[in-house]
């Protein structure tokens, strides 16, 4: 009977073990106490439609398919940095890519600036924060920085949703889409 009991204790612990090992090796982010980089999620890339009667030069315009269906994962599945030529070298539309990712801040940035950093993005990207447009920014392979302190969420899930628009197809094969890491930063109310 204790040898049964001992072998139960074993075996739990060993599964317990083994969960603990596999929640922290498949951790999708890095972080640490002043950022958080992105470019370690999953994210998904669509290569999108324009909205029926949408012109890319107006207002933006949320996803062809909706929002729903959007935050949910429409797309192939990719790490950033991700262009078009990377992942959809096959079609010859190189209107729209749009990207979507979720991400989570600690409660103790409540406090702080929030900014989110492109390494490069173009060359048209219209930034939308939990389904709302936080900015637009044109420019081809250049890096920029949003305060998103306003619209962020803290301590659960924020939907981040990056179109990005070939205002000039043709013009530069290979530079559409999202060319360097993003990282969200934190710092002290105040400070640059």
């Amino acid at each position: 009977m204790l040898k049964r009991k001992t072998n139960r204790y074993t075996a739990l612990r060993v599964l317990t073990i083994g969960f603990v090992l596999i929640s922290a090796v498949s951790c999708s982010h890095k972080y640490n106490s002043n950022e958080l980089d992105l470019s370690f999620y999953q994210w998904n890339m669509w290569a999108g439609d324009l909205v029926s009667g949408h012109d890319i030069t107006s207002e933006p315009a949320p996803p062809g398919c909706g929002w729903e269906e959007f935050n949910r994962g429409v797309g192939k599945l990719v790490r950033i940095p991700a262009t078009f030529d990377t992942h959809f070298s096959e079609m010859e539309n190189r209107g729209v890519l749009w990207y979507h990712c979720r991400f989570t801040l600690p409660e103790l940035w409540e406090a702080r600036t929030i900014h989110l950093a492109f390494e490069g993005a173009g060359p048209g990207v219209d930034l939308f924060l939990n389904e709302k447009l936080v900015e637009s920014h044109m420019g081809n392979d250049t890096s920029f920085e949003i305060n998103i302190s306003e619209q962020v969420y803290y301590t659960r899930d924020n939907h981040l949703a990056i179109k990005v628009t070939d205002t000039e197809p043709g013009s530069n094969p290979g530079a559409f889409g999202i060319m360097g890491k993003i990282v969200v930063t934190s710092s002290e109310k105040g400070s640059p």
